[in-house]
């Protein structure tokens, strides 16, 4: 079930500055340049706060698609096994992204950031992947029906005729109209 224009363009922009504030602030705090008197750590929380505000117009998104999309292609078994898994996926970086808020553990917060950043780098490929094979099964059943119709073309013309012939029969050979 295809999205509306802009309700797909919220979700992919969303999607992209997600993944980008995410991935910056991962490469900064990989290298280092998080710590304490560097000069990127106001970049770095600047992208946290922009990630953090993605992140809750990207739940709401979640929150609507449940019936513009989920409701509405679930008993089509289309590219049901990519959309379960984005279920999945939005739900453990929203679960890690509440443990980063409020574990203070240290060791038990590295594990979920490695958590939270391995699956926020993988969903763009699975949105991607769940897209495709939705807009090849979209082709698939377009080609199914163009070639139903086609092949219901070819037939009503002898099925006309002797509907009419029929007709014609029973009206002692006028055509009623």
């Amino acid at each position: 079930m295809r999205l509306e224009p802009r309700v797909r363009a919220s979700l992919y922009t969303v999607t992209a500055v997600l993944f980008v504030t995410g991935v910056a602030w991962w490469v900064l705090d990989w290298r280092g340049a998080l710590d304490v008197g560097s000069t990127w750590r106001p970049a770095g929380s600047y992208l946290l706060m922009t990630h953090g505000g993605a992140a809750m117009l990207a739940m709401i998104l979640l929150g609507a698609l449940i019936p513009l999309h989920l409701r509405a292609a679930w008993p089509s078994r289309s590219s049901r096994g990519t959309g379960v898994l984005m279920i999945a996926f939005h739900a453990a970086l929203i679960v890690t992204a509440f443990g980063l808020y409020y574990i203070a553990h240290e060791a038990l917060r590295r594990w979920t950031g490695t958590v939270h950043a391995s699956i926020g780098f993988g969903l763009p490929v699975l949105l991607a992947l769940h897209v495709m094979l939705g807009r090849r099964r979209r082709v698939e059943q377009r080609e199914s029906s163009r070639s139903h119709h086609e092949r219901g073309a070819r037939v009503r013309p002898a099925a006309r005729r002797a509907a009419e012939g029929h007709s014609l029969a029973r009206s002692g050979g006028r055509a009623r109209h």
